[in-house]
């Protein structure tokens, strides 16, 4: 597989002190990244530097091999980069398909036919295996079906990489099979998750590879054959 995105020795701080320091990362194609620890602000300048919103104070992102500085909204939406927190991140006074439309159209522009809009967004729903229709109100929608919405969205707009912060915290076991089911559609096709979860078992059940951080450092990388549970904790707790 290639990889998609890279963070290699990276530091970035505040006016409290380092959030991260010799953080080394990286995504391939078709994989889902799982990364435990230093939950909160550590997360969420995670999320903006793997979309290159941020950039780093020291070291560097690397986006498909290629070196990238900070990046514009825009151009971070460009190059497929797509950020999705918990809880629902849609317009609510408007209809699901109005808000797939508001996110693909910045590829599309507005000459985009709403139609064909439609269409792709029924077929990606199918795919998915979700039934969401595409006239139901935002506000009336579960934060996991909020999440799909925006993830139909970003694909029709050429998303090739989903940063999911803390998604998976509040799934019921009905959510989280539905979640399970998506996060493999999006391998098949190709696309790449970075998963920012709070649980070892949702490393476990949702991740291909994990990324344990502790103090703002790279702990260690796993594959899913080495994963264990006393092990990760250790390794969290020392």
């Amino acid at each position: 597989m290639n990889e998609i995105l890279r963070l290699d020795h990276v530091q970035f701080g505040d006016a409290n002190g380092n959030i991260l320091s010799n953080f080394n990362f990286s995504v391939q194609e078709g994989e889902v990244h799982g990364i435990i620890g230093d939950y909160g602000v550590t997360h969420s300048t995670l999320c903006s530097l793997c979309t290159g919103t941020l950039a780093p104070e020291r070291g560097q992102i690397y986006y498909c091999d290629q070196p990238v500085g900070r990046l514009s909204f825009a151009e971070s939406r460009q190059k497929g980069l797509y950020a999705i927190s918990e809880g629902k991140n849609l317009q609510s006074h408007m209809t699901v398909l109005e808000n797939i439309y508001l996110i693909a159209r910045r590829e599309f522009g507005w000459q985009y036919r709403r139609r064909q809009i439609a269409e792709l967004a029924r077929q990606y729903l199918d795919f998915f295996d979700v039934s969401i229709p595409l006239q139901e109100h935002a506000d009336n929608l579960t934060d996991l079906q909020s999440c799909i919405v925006s993830m139909t969205g970003a694909i029709i707009a050429g998303a090739k990489l989903f940063i999911l912060d803390e998604i998976t915290s509040s799934l019921n076991e009905q959510d989280a099979i539905i979640f399970q089911k998506v996060l493999s559609c999006l391998k098949y096709k190709g696309l790449s998750v970075v998963c920012m979860v709070h649980r070892i078992e949702e490393l476990v059940r949702y991740t291909d590879r994990a990324t344990l951080v502790k103090n703002g450092s790279t702990v260690r990388c796993m594959e899913k054959n080495d994963y264990s549970y006393d092990k990760m904790l250790a390794m969290l707790l020392i």
